[in-house]
């Protein structure tokens, strides 16, 4: 019964040792040697045999392939040990039993009596005699003696041993391969460079002898920069499909949330009520205690997500933003772009960015402009100009700079890279009927701020007046002017196109184009004051506009007036438009709230020629007002300061570019408009 129990013991550790994968050591070592099972009776065998099924059934449960019954019984045979300690010397007690020290092993040492000895073999036939006759037959002959016994075998070598003790074991116990099992615990430890390292319990649930294995997994804590609490190992061992209390790490500006599995939308939280059923490495989760938004207005650009940040955060490195023919200058905190965001920078608060580019316009040579004198001194028509810095035309106030009579237009590109032209001033234009920075335009003008005024006094004649452009026959795009315009003439038998941008977009060379612009300055015109002229022959037509004048067959789109219009006008055919008199006019708001006229005349919101205008889309503000006595054509859908305010109802309801204009933070009450960036 005692060998019994020792090798049911035997069994189970070696169970538990072959399914976590074997001695590698021991079995290249034994690959040279006699297999185990050549030397085992045929009881031990069968008892084997019962082992290897268990380690068959263990290792399935596990999801691991069993090795061969050969391989396994090599596998639990350890490397040659070292020479071990001194043990007790049996003998042989009162009963005939073998004892060690004061334990009855209860075995007889006394074997059984073996069998006899096989009998001798026969001597060899004499000579044959001569026949005699028959004698008596004689008595049986005496057995011959047995031979001399054969020689002992060679010592087979040590094996790893299995050690029981009391407690666990000393460091000086065994040698590197052998087995241990605590005989108060049964905890199951196995020896490897000279240490002890527990490998589970082979004591079953019931406390009876052990006939399953107790299976532990791994659970590695990665604190993601955290500290675990005192004491707390970074992993510790889990009894398969049992829970643990899970530890609480710190970090410092940190708030910590959980553990999870993972980092991805497909990992889980794991809590304390979570069973373990694999080895698993736990990440922490943490929020910031106190915490802050950063936000990138990219003005055009790619996009750049929300960053969230601890309360304190110090910036040290900012992402870019990528926009095609522009230079990437940096982030700003203010949307007129005047200050940088300096690093390294520490965040206390919400921060919202801006980014500022600078046009770098793809295709062709470019003359650079960065002076007044520079852009005064601009001769050929035909060429390519770009503004390389905002422009201070004081120094030429009270001159008439302006460019492209009528006999010479204007064919080149002219692109102002957003910056600005100021204090500019115009008394008298280069033709007597044309007046603008362009008097004739059949090119591009492109991304130019136009800042000044137009104080032309008593004009004789007829004429074209656009702040920007007079005569516009290609295409202005992302241009904003900001120009007082005023002027008078007793002239009472002419046409005049008047605007705030372009006094005539003509599309009499197949373009007449006018893109994302916008007018924000004061046009006042009194004309045909003489009253001397009473006749009814002496009238004149006049087409006022907010963006453009005159719109013939051309096309006026995505464009905002907030400026003013006023006047009188005596004796006329008068057509007054916030945004042009006629043609194509398509996404376009007005943001005016009052118009000083007087006299004879219709007006609109949007075009008062309507009878050939195509207004599509196009919008006002409810205060929008005209005064008493002008017959008003209202083409426009009224909208209230909460909408106009809105950023999607530029980006989505008028089909603003975000790139080109700024919708955010806009208060109409207060005077905070869209404009272009």
């Amino acid at each position: 019964m005692r060998k019994k129990s020792l090798l049911l013991l035997l069994s189970s550790a070696t169970l538990l040792f072959s399914c976590g994968g074997g001695n590698p050591s021991a079995t290249s070592t034994l690959e040279s040697e006699p297999s185990i099972s050549s030397s085992l009776s045929q009881e031990d065998k069968d008892e084997f045999h019962e082992i290897y099924d268990l380690y068959v059934v263990a290792a399935r449960a596990k999801g691991q392939t069993p090795l061969s019954y050969e391989d396994w019984l090599a596998s639990i045979r350890g490397d040659k040990g070292e020479p071990g300690r001194d043990g007790l010397t049996p003998y042989i007690g009162g009963n005939g039993n073998w004892w060690i020290g004061s334990t009855d092993t209860g075995i007889p040492a006394q074997g059984p009596a073996g069998q006899n000895g096989q009998d001798g073999q026969d001597g060899q036939d004499g000579a044959p005699g001569k026949d005699g006759k028959d004698g008596v037959d004689g008595k049986d002959g005496l057995d011959g003696q047995d031979g001399a016994p054969g020689k002992d075998g060679q010592d087979g070598k040590d094996g790893a041993s299995l050690l029981t003790g009391h407690g666990a074991p000393a460091k000086k116990d065994g040698k590197d391969g052998d087995s241990y099992v605590d005989l108060d615990s049964f905890d199951y430890y196995l020896k490897a460079n000279g240490t002890w390292t527990l490998q589970g319990n082979i004591k079953g649930k019931d406390g009876k002898d052990a006939s399953s294995i107790v299976v532990f997994y791994t659970v590695t804590f990665d604190t993601q920069g955290g500290v675990l609490p005192v004491g707390q190992d970074a992993s510790v061992q889990v009894e398969a499909n049992h829970t643990l209390t899970l530890p609480t790490p710190s970090k410092q500006g940190y708030r910590f949330e959980g553990w999870y599995t993972g980092f991805s939308v497909n990992d889980g939280k794991f809590t304390n009520a979570t069973p373990v059923s694999h080895d698993i490495t736990l990440y922490a989760s943490y929020e910031a205690e106190d915490y802050h938004f950063i936000h990138f207005h990219t003005n055009g650009g790619s996009a750049v997500a929300s960053q969230k940040v601890a309360d304190g955060f110090t910036l040290t490195s900012l992402p870019n933003s990528e926009r095609a023919n522009y230079r990437f200058l940096g982030w700003y905190i203010d949307q007129r772009l005047t200050s940088k965001l300096g690093l390294p920078y520490v965040v206390t608060s919400t921060l919202d960015l801006y980014a500022k580019w600078e046009y770098t316009p793809a295709g062709g040579e470019y003359t650079l402009i960065s002076t007044a004198d520079d852009l005064a001194s601009i001769y050929d028509m035909s060429g390519n100009y770009l503004l390389t810095a905002d422009i201070d035309m004081s120094s030429y106030r009270g001159q008439s700079i302006g460019f492209a009579p009528y006999s010479s237009p204007f064919t080149g590109i002219f692109d102002g890279g957003g910056h600005r032209i100021y204090n500019y001033s115009q008394q008298l234009g280069l033709e007597k009927t044309y007046f603008g920075m362009f008097a004739r335009n059949q090119g591009t003008i492109r991304n130019v701020k136009l800042e000044g005024d137009m104080v032309l006094g008593t004009i004789s004649g007829y004429f074209t007046i656009g702040s920007l452009v007079a005569l516009n026959e290609g295409i202005v795009e992302n241009c904003s002017s900001s120009v007082d315009i005023s002027f008078s003439t007793t002239y009472t038998m002419g046409t005049f196109y008047i605007g705030g941008l372009v006094g005539n977009n003509s599309s009499s060379e197949g373009k007449g184009r006018i893109y994302d612009c916008m007018y924000s300055g004061s046009l006042h015109a009194d004309i045909g004051n003489d009253t001397t002229y009473t006749s009814s022959s002496y009238y004149n037509t006049i087409y006022l506009g907010g963006i453009a004048g005159h719109n013939k067959g051309a096309y006026v789109m995505q464009c905002v007036f907030a400026g003013s219009l006023g006047g009188n006008a005596y004796r006329a055919n008068r057509w007054i438009s916030c945004i042009a008199s006629n043609g194509t006019i398509a996404n376009c708001l007005t943001l005016t709230s009052s118009m000083d006229l007087t006299g004879s005349g219709t007006a609109s919101d949007v075009s008062a020629y309507y009878d050939y205008a195509t207004c599509t889309n196009c919008y006002r503000h409810v205060s929008v007002a005209f005064a008493s006595g002008i017959s008003v054509s209202a083409k426009g859908q009224a909208i209230n300061s909460l909408a106009v305010n809105k950023p999607e109802f530029y980006t989505e309801t008028l089909q603003f570019d975000p790139g080109i204009w700024n919708t955010q933070g806009l208060d109409y009450d207060n005077g905070v408009y869209v404009s272009l960036k």
